[in-house]
């Protein structure tokens, strides 16, 4: 299926030589009107499921108000919260909206953002959840933590039982690892980006099996898992969480926005 915006149209059919211009004036010709007339057809039918919620679903937030009834939140320690921040919000990073989870001055502290609402994968609706996430300081061995990042089960310092999502850990590695969950047995793959302190955009798709899901770190494939995947089970679609396991310096990662799309395989 062909999708086209204004832009793209005018790229692919102009009189400058675009793809499917094969007239010596220029314009749409001969077969191409076929090509044409197909892909207005399918661009069109690809907004209107934007419309049909029996198909799709899809929401975003750019974290304006850190109190939105969407979400809830989870923390122990002395200072660990969820709370605005204006970290990133700047010439550099770009952020707009943004919430800080931080861990507080207690050695185990956690602090944890979660959607409200749980959802079991595998029936037959594809998932791709997107968010854009900084660390304002890298992990050490005076002061440890480690960040899960994703879709998963636990929010009270523990690592996912079930769940799809994104770990850093640096006593494990100074990357990024992809992990799926199924029952507390994991497949952990260790990709080739680093922790920093700057903002990073990931993804996760899910496909609506719940057979694979592949991970994304700035727009480039990091990871494709198909094993222990959590199929059937209770999860959070969107669940970020930073737990101190060492020092007493508090830690704390931001996040810029949030973005989940649901679409199913057939209408409901």
């Amino acid at each position: 299926m062909s999708q086209y915006t204004n832009a793209g149209f005018a790229a692919a059919y102009n009189n400058t030589g675009g793809p499917f211009n094969n007239s010596a004036t220029g314009g749409v010709t001969g077969l191409t009107l076929q090509q044409f007339s197909q892909d207005i057809a399918d661009t069109f039918v690809s907004y209107s499921t934007l419309f049909n919620t029996d198909i799709l679903y899809a929401e975003s937030d750019d974290f304006i108000n850190s109190n939105s009834g969407f979400w809830s939140s989870a923390a122990s320690g002395a200072g660990a919260t969820y709370q605005s921040s204006t970290f990133g919000v700047d010439n550099t990073e770009h952020a707009f909206g943004v919430v800080a989870l931080t861990t507080g001055t207690t050695a185990g502290g956690y602090a944890y953002q979660y959607k409200l609402g749980q959802i079991k994968l595998g029936y037959g609706h594809a998932v791709t959840l997107r968010f854009r996430i900084a660390a304002e300081a890298l992990s050490t061995v005076t002061d440890r933590y480690t960040m899960y990042l994703g879709i998963g089960d636990a929010i009270n310092g523990t690592e996912h039982s079930n769940g799809i999502y994104f770990k850093y850990n640096d006593s494990v590695s100074a990357n990024y690892q992809c992990v799926t969950a199924n029952g507390g047995v994991r497949t952990a793959t260790t990709t080739t980006v680093a922790q920093s302190i700057v903002y990073k955009t990931f993804e996760i798709r899910v496909d609506g099996a719940a057979a694979t899901a592949t991970f994304s770190i700035d727009g480039t494939v990091a990871a494709t898992i198909s094993t222990n995947m959590p199929v059937g089970v209770l999860v959070y679609p969107a669940v970020f969480g930073i737990v101190k396991s060492a020092g007493t310096t508090a830690r704390l990662i931001d996040n810029d926005y949030y973005n989940l799309i649901v679409t199913r395989s057939s209408a409901r």
